[in-house]
Order: C-alpha cells, then structure tokens, then sequence
C-alpha cells in the first residue's frame, strides 16, 4: 500500500493555509487526505486556524478564542497569500468536513497552548462535530498536547488519535507511562527531523503508523518515504504525489 499524500494545512504552498480553496486544490492535485488546525471561537465553534494566541498573517488578531463566530466570519483569510484569495473566510470545521465529503483523509489538529490543561470543553464540541458527519470514519484527531488527547480518549475512545511530535520535545517523554496511559494513541505525527531508521523500528516495534510532517523538498520527500512511513503532510501535496507515484 502506497504513503499517504496529505495536504498541510490544504496546498499551502499555493494557497493561503486552512481554507477551503486549500483543502479543494490539495485534493486537485492528487492528494489522500488534508491535515487542519481547529480553535475555539469565543462562543465555543470550532474553527479552521492555526494556533489561535499568535499573531498571524492569516487575520492579524492575536486570538480567535476572544472573538464570536460572527467576528471571525469578518475575517479576510485571504488576501495576505495573493490578492486573488481577498474574500476567502476562515470556515468552522463543520464547514470542512462538508466540503471535503469523502474524498479522503481528515487529520484534525486540536491546538492547545502548552499550559493550557483546564478541560473548556473545546475536544468535546470538536468530537460533537465529527460525531453528526457521515465522513466520521475518515477523521484522525491529533494533538501536541497529551492533555487533548486524554479529553479525546475519555470522551470517544473509537475515534482514532495521533500524537504529535518534534526534537523541541524530550524524546524521553514518549516512553513514559504517563503517556501511554493518557493519550494511547494509534499514530505518531512526526516532524521530519525525527524520521530516522532508529525510530522507525521504535515505532514499529510498539504498532504505531507513523505520519511525517512536512517535508516540501524532493530529496527529503524521497528520503522520508523510503523508511517505509505510512505517510506524508506536505504544503506541496503535488510533488508529493509525483515522487509517491515513481
């Protein structure tokens, strides 16, 4: 079975990240599935961001956990990518999940901030959300913060969870009962400086899919893939496909 092609954030490379013109290029061009970040808005939505306590090109607001849905839906999500994209609007992961239908994969990021551990119900209205899709069975939801992952487990143990990592963090924590015990997930997301020969057959050893994110470069798409991962995130998903194809 060939890696998985994922859109980071849709084709965001060509499009401005975590909109639905995004996601709809990444499947365009060839891609499996698409990997997104959702936030709470002020009112509890769920909406499609990245990490929310930034400020970003995207909105230039440093928090969408301060503003309404109907605030956010104001937002121009788009000009600062391309003129051409002025207009596009920041969708609710219901959105999302509608547009995409069942053309793939949806790997869904709950951010968190690092100390952020109160439970504000953000992993429930996410999994209320995914519960009412017809696509349920397509959606992956993963986290950097264990916390998340706990909320998730304990309020739907069958829906799938991918832990999220990078060499920021002491790899000494994945092998920790604490994690193990609170987030038990199926799949490692890793970045691409974690994706070595050593700890693959770590991983494989404990039964975990491994997910690499992102490689953009064909050298390094070419050398990720060829440890046998079960797949990438890229902001080029069209390159991706070429070399998955070869």
């Amino acid at each position: 079975m060939k890696p998985l092609v994922i859109g980071h954030r849709g084709a965001s490379a060509y499009a401005p990240e975590n909109t639905i013109t995004a996601f709809n290029l990444a499947y365009a061009m060839g891609a499996d599935g698409i990997e997104l970040d959702v936030v709470p808005t002020k009112d509890g939505i769920p909406v499609i961001c990245h990490y929310s306590t930034n400020a970003l090109p995207t909105h230039g607001i440093r928090s969408l956990q301060h503003l309404t849905l109907a605030e956010v839906k104001q937002i121009n999500a788009g000009a600062w990518f391309g003129e051409k994209f002025r207009g596009e609007k920041i969708p609710t992961l219901e959105q999302v999940l509608d547009a995409v239908g069942s053309r793939g994969k949806t790997i869904i990021e709950v951010k968190r901030g690092p100390n952020e551990f109160k439970d504000d119900g953000r992993e429930r209205a996410i999994i209320e959300i995914v519960r009412q899709s017809p696509y349920a069975q397509d959606v992956i939801l993963t986290s950097f913060h264990p916390i998340s992952l706990y909320h998730i487990r304990q309020a739907e143990p069958n829906l799938p969870r991918g832990f999220i990592y990078h060499t920021k963090i002491f790899p000494w924590l994945l092998h920790g009962f604490w994690f193990r015990f609170l987030t038990q997930p199926q799949e490692l997301h890793i970045n691409e400086e974690m994706a070595t020969p050593n700890y693959i057959a770590w991983a494989r050893r404990r039964n975990y899919r491994i997910m690499v994110y992102h490689p953009d470069e064909p050298n390094e798409m070419t050398r990720v893939l060829a440890l046998g991962v079960d797949g990438i995130m890229s902001n080029k998903p069209d390159l991706l496909r070429k070399i998955v194809d070869q």
